[in-house]
């Protein structure tokens, strides 16, 4: 792409151009099971991250959408950068999965902004001045054009150390290495740990040993970097960046400062009589869990190992294990779900089985993936619009202030994930009419649609999900989740849940095994390799096939039934009927945009379709 002249005010407006992307894959068509198919909906997310973006602001995301306005509005706010670098790390993941070219253009402008926020110092100025721009509150103010924001420069580090692996070494290393020396220059060390003193810094500023050190979720906000900074170690083996992780990492999870002795979330503000006092917020100690459990893995610190070990368990009794449905707040009495944590949880419950930590964690990774995690992706946009057929054009206060856009809202944000979910509905209706009731109802905010943070995390879950369907180590190959997928070891194509069988396409001569979720009778398990019986042994849930050639097309079939559960999510009774770990049908059913429409699922014959596969020559192992 040209250079392009910006009216932002960036602190770098001459930066060099970014080299050109280099990835490339191969593409078939095939027939496949029209079941759930993660690279197709990592097609549609594409769309729902390079959609929603502002032309004049060099595509700057809109972080919100409210769809309880006439007609739906998207709008800035302060938050846009940090969400929008976020999606230049996750969208080339998507495009990994499925091969989508959409929006390209976008892509590239991404990253020629993101050269144009890296500061003398290194660190990332995140520009407050310009089109499409707030800025954000911060206490005591900070004068400038620019800010220097903790989470934007760990999401950038993230999308740096994505394109030095993807890209060009040589270019991206040393903006990252320059992004975690600023880091570095920005904590204050306390023995083994480190902690941030402030979210927002000016450019120049460094930590200061003097500052009041952070608490609850303010602490926790250093758990956004602290993931990069394990991630950019890895690729590049930088040590200083592995140190600083484990430093933040142990200021977190020790000292009882977010989590107690016996793993509770605490609350996000430990004074009771102070702002949020009351709020336990879900995503940020499932980021900590997350973050802890990668560090630990680099590293090999069993203390924060057993950390995210023993926590993890203690998250889960939060949610719904049956649906996913993890809760923004978990004190709060009516409770909705942002996709952040169910994105978080299934990849946590990933990571530990890929890790060998917890084979029962497949199941969870696989139900949570195909229910709450698939169900919260946006698929059509007909029911926006009439949510408000025949009513009058909506007030909206303080309209001037955020910077805003109602052009196609619905269709920009098909592939995007919901922000205020309900455990069967898209879109929350109970706290959707009570807003419509109170004065809030005019105004902008945390109102009821997308918040595209969501989408990031969410798309991380499904890219997490997806790489693990399949690991080969060596000649041996293993299938640990029953999701159609294409490889370069074996092709998946599952049935379920319209019955019980997957088709593995063998590619390459193999030893190989498939994991049997835990609803399968494993005594009631059969096997052909092209058409002939084969007797299998078990390794735990591993049914061992053994021996394939490539051009083999193994089958494997067990029984499949509905069963039928009671449940009380969000203090209110369901009842779910479930196939396999797919819940089929939920009543009550929901009233805006009803989750779980599956009946296609129930009549136990399997609808196909043709699908273009793709398989791209690189990877992303993290």
């Amino acid at each position: 792409m040209a250079d392009v002249k910006s009216e932002i005010q960036y602190i770098r407006p001459d930066a060099p151009l970014p080299p050109e992307s280099r990835r490339r894959g191969i593409r078939n068509e095939a027939w496949t099971p029209a079941s759930l198919d993660l690279a197709e909906r990592a097609r549609l997310a594409i769309n729902g991250m390079v959609e929603p973006t502002d032309p004049d602001a060099d595509y700057r995301v809109y972080w919100k959408a409210s769809f309880r306005f006439n007609p739906p509005v998207m709008y800035h706010d302060g938050a846009d950068t940090g969400i929008t670098i976020k999606f230049l790390e996750s969208v080339p993941r998507m495009r990994i999965m499925s091969g989508s070219d959409q929006g390209l253009h976008v892509e590239q402008r991404w990253r020629e902004t993101l050269l144009r926020m890296i500061s003398p110092s290194g660190l990332v100025a995140s520009p407050v001045v310009g089109p499409g721009l707030t800025r954000p509150a911060v206490p005591g103010g900070l004068e400038g054009n620019q800010i220097i924001d903790q989470q934007v420069n760990g999401i950038a580090l993230g999308a740096a150390t994505t394109f030095a692996l993807l890209d060009d070494r040589a270019f991206w290393e040393p903006i990252g290495r320059g992004i975690v020396d600023g880091l570095r220059r920005l904590v204050v060390q306390s023995d083994d740990m480190a902690y941030l003193t402030q979210w927002i810094y000016a450019p120049g500023q460094r930590g200061d040993p003097a500052a009041a050190a952070p608490l609850g979720t303010f602490a926790a906000y250093a758990m956004w970097p602290a993931r990069r900074l394990v991630d950019f170690y890895r690729v590049t083996g930088y040590k200083p960046s592995l140190t600083l992780a484990g430093q933040l990492c142990r200021y977190v999870a020790r000292e009882g400062q977010y989590f107690d002795s016996n793993f509770k979330f605490l609350p996000d503000n430990p004074d009771p009589r102070g702002p949020r006092g009351d709020v336990v917020h879900f995503h940020h100690h499932a980021m900590t869990i997350l973050t802890c459990l990668e560090y630990a893995l680099a590293s090999g610190d069993q203390e924060m190992l057993d950390f995210a070990a023993q926590a993890f368990p203690v998250a889960r009794t939060h949610g719904d294990t049956l649906t996913g449905f993890f809760p923004e707040t978990v004190t709060a009495q009516h409770q909705t779900c942002e996709l952040c944590e169910v994105g978080d949880m299934a990849r946590i419950a990933a990571r530990l089985a890929e890790a060998g930590l917890g084979d029962r964690y497949w199941d969870d990774a696989d139900c949570w993936t195909r229910n709450q995690l698939a169900e919260g992706q946006l698929m059509r946009a007909d029911w926006i619009y009439r949510l408000h057929l025949g009513d009058p054009p909506s007030r909206i206060e303080a309209a001037e202030r955020w910077p805003m856009t109602t052009e196609r809202v619905g269709e920009r944000n098909i592939g995007a994930f919901a922000g205020w979910q309900s455990p069967n509905d898209w879109v929350d209706f109970m706290l959707t009419r009570w807003l419509e009731g109170t004065p809030f109802g005019s105004r902008l905010g945390h109102v009821q649609g997308i918040m595209h943070c969501c989408t990031a995390n969410a798309t991380r879950g499904l890219y997490d999900v997806w790489r693990n369907i399949v690991h080969v180590q060596g000649e041996r190959v293993k299938v640990n989740l029953l999701l159609n997928r294409t490889h370069e070891a074996v092709d998946v194509d599952s049935h379920v849940p319209y019955s019980g069988q997957v088709d593995l396409h063998v590619k390459r001569d193999c030893r190989l095994a498939a994991r049997m979720p835990a609803w399968v009778d494993l005594g009631q398990v059969t096997c052909l390799v092209d058409e002939s019986p084969r007797e299998v042994r078990f390794d735990g849930r591993y049914v061992q096939v053994g021996e394939c050639r490539r051009g083999q097309v193994v089958h494997l079939n067990f029984p499949i039934g509905e069963r039928t559960d009671r449940v009380s999510i969000n203090n209110r009774w369901y009842i779910l009927v479930r196939k396999g770990h797919d819940i089929v049908y939920i009543d009550p059913p929901g009233k805006l945009c009803p989750l779980y429409q599956r009946d296609h699922y129930r009549d136990d014959v399997t609808l196909w379709k043709k699908t273009t596969r793709y398989l791209d020559e690189q990877r992303l192992d993290w």
